[in-house]
């Protein structure tokens, strides 16, 4: 499963860079000397990257390594509450709040309660 999760969170990374730096994909696999079908398998998911395209990723990306593997830190947090504002965004806008006010009921509440969840 650990596995699954790493692959997963160095796809949305990288396309998140590659977005965020107006690359296509053939460009990024340019940079880092690797294919263009490569870096789409990367981002998919479908492929967790070696040694050598990992290293050539944080040089290319300016992040460390282990910020890239590190299952973690706030990337998890960032691409959760990511998610969650393009659902509540794409609901019906008389429904917005109510989803709102609920996520922080949820949140209150899970703050109140001193029990150990995990």
């Amino acid at each position: 499963m650990r596995t699954v999760i790493i692959i997963s969170r160095i796809g949305k990374i990288i396309k998140e860079y590659r977005k965020k730096n107006n690359l296509t994909q053939f460009q990024l696999a340019e940079r880092i000397e690797v294919s263009e079908f490569y870096i789409s398998a990367l981002e998919t998911g479908a492929r967790n990257p070696g040694r050598k395209a990992l290293v050539k990723l944080a040089t290319e990306m300016n992040v460390p390594i282990d910020s890239l593997l590190d299952i973690e830190t706030d990337y998890s947090l960032r691409y959760a509450s990511d998610d969650i504002y393009k659902k509540i965004e794409a609901l019906p806008e008389e429904k917005r709040a109510l989803a709102v006010d609920l996520i922080y009921g949820i949140i209150e509440t899970l703050a109140k309660d001193k029990t150990d969840c995990s």
